[in-house]
């Protein structure tokens, strides 16, 4: 008489007269013993119990699991102020993961503010007689002189060019500076 050795999970067989949950499961229908031979005869109810089990693993729907799995995963790694292993829904697994994560921790998304029209800065030149040198005057504040009208108004833009670059500098400071803190 031969016997046929089959891989498989641990599972319990109900029919199973030698089955002792002291030593772990064994039989035909789920692993062996440490000597890897099962420990009774293949039977019928054996053989039934095998494709019972399996129908049942066929029939659970993984889907929803792997939501959930993924859902737990990502909450866990919110709340440990981990960097999120997923950020698109590629599967099951990875929208429940971006789920749970956002549901802890929500992603910085630095609103669209819209930039306020400022009425543009007036500058002038005007020739000083007293001293003979052309004044840059930039709204109400005279900001340098110069020898001729066009050094003057070099001047002018200049110091027009220095402050918008000031500006934009200090946006994107105040920006990085969200972003670090919001992770």
């Amino acid at each position: 008489m031969t016997t046929q050795t089959i891989e498989r999970p641990a599972q319990t067989c109900a029919t199973c007269p030698l089955f002792n949950p002291k030593q772990g499961v064994h039989g035909w229908c789920g692993a062996f013993n440490r000597m890897a031979k099962p420990c009774h005869e293949r039977t019928e109810a054996c053989d039934q119990e095998i494709a019972a089990l399996e129908k049942e693993e066929v029939s659970q729907p993984l889907a929803a699991d792997d939501y959930e799995q993924g859902f737990g995963h990502g909450q866990q790694d919110a709340q440990e102020r981990l960097h999120p292993i997923y950020q698109e829904n590629l599967h099951e697994y990875a929208a429940g993961y971006v789920q749970g994560y956002q549901t802890i921790f929500k992603p910085f998304k630095p609103t669209q503010q819209t930039p306020v029209a400022k009425p543009p800065i007036e500058w002038s030149v005007v020739l000083d007689d007293r001293w003979d040198l052309y004044q840059a005057w930039v709204g109400d504040r005279c900001i340098g002189h110069g020898a001729t009208e066009q050094e003057a108004e070099r001047l002018a833009r200049n110091y027009i060019a220095m402050d918008e670059l000031i500006q934009r500098q200090n946006a994107i400071v105040r920006t990085a500076y969200l972003l670090a803190t919001a992770a």
